[in-house]
């Protein structure tokens, strides 16, 4: 078989994969969108009671085209998200049709699957960090943590944030290092699945660093959101998280790694931490 004719095969196959993880696969795109809509629900929410005053990374380099543009950012972006929603209910709903299966319970499993994810996390960080060597604390939350009692919007952003930050830094960070780190594979000689595991790590590994760099506020500050001054420990506990999220995304999909991210955060913002789990 040529490069040529593998190329090919192996377009073919993976464009064969995403047909059908649209829908009726659990860690399907369609699906993954569908089922963590809400949390984006919740962060919109957020925002719009709130004034903007606090707003997600992630969020804002979705929004910023339209703000260079001048374009209101918020009216655009809710009603794509209502669109997306629609689409992807659509073909949600087709698949399980096809399959025999009632829509509600497939569409529930998602955010109890994440539940059960954001539980392990924690002591996945721990461990993490351990191997690592570096100190395990939860940054980036102590000071709205800090307050006598978290309003109600607050938990709303930083749940829902997630669900901006799995789009931008899993399905797009970590899809175009995924192909870029294959092809390079490829470009050497790697066989196929070789090419393949390389484009995995290496597409896990690199969103993860994009992930932690957008979280210093010498990078957050160009999208308007201040950020961390860099700490070596805090850097390291924002990369394990991001591998960590980027395996569940790819393991289970865009709606459990949504779904275990912000109930994560949301455990760090009610006060619990690795502290505990020492």
């Amino acid at each position: 078989m040529s490069a040529d004719d593998e190329w090919e095969e192996d377009w073919e196959d993976d464009a064969s994969q995403w047909s059908e993880s649209s829908a009726s696969r659990p860690g399907g795109l369609a699906l993954g969108f569908l089922a963590s809509a809400p949390l984006a629900v919740f962060y919109e929410w957020s925002v719009t009671t709130g004034g903007g005053a606090l707003r997600n990374t992630a969020e804002r380099i979705v929004s910023l085209p339209l703000d260079l543009v001048g374009i209101p950012a918020d009216p655009v972006r809710q009603i794509a998200l209502l669109i997306g929603t629609l689409v992807a209910l659509a073909f949600v709903r087709r698949a399980a049709i096809e399959d025999g299966e009632p829509l509600p319970p497939r569409v529930l499993r998602v955010p109890l699957e994440g539940l059960v994810a954001a539980l392990a996390l924690g002591p996945a960080l721990v461990l993490g960090q351990d191997l690592l060597g570096a100190d395990s604390v939860p940054f980036g939350l102590e000071r709205l943590a800090s307050e006598p009692k978290p309003s109600l919007a607050t938990g709303a952003l930083v749940a829902g944030g997630a669900f901006y930050e799995e789009l931008v830094f899993r399905v797009g960070a970590l899809g175009l290092a995924f192909l870029a780190w294959r092809g390079i594979a490829s470009f050497f000689g790697a066989t196929r699945h070789l090419a393949r595991l390389f484009g995995e790590v290496g597409g896990i590994a690199t969103s993860a660093l994009v992930f932690a760099t957008f979280h210093l506020d010498a990078v957050s500050h160009w999208v308007g959101v201040s950020g961390e001054s860099f700490d070596a420990a805090a850097f390291t506990w924002r990369f394990v998280g991001g591998c960590l999220l980027g395996a569940i995304y790819r393991w289970r999909g865009l709606g459990v790694a949504a779904w275990s991210h912000g109930l994560f955060n949301l455990t760090l913002l009610l006060g619990a931490g690795p502290g505990v789990l020492h």
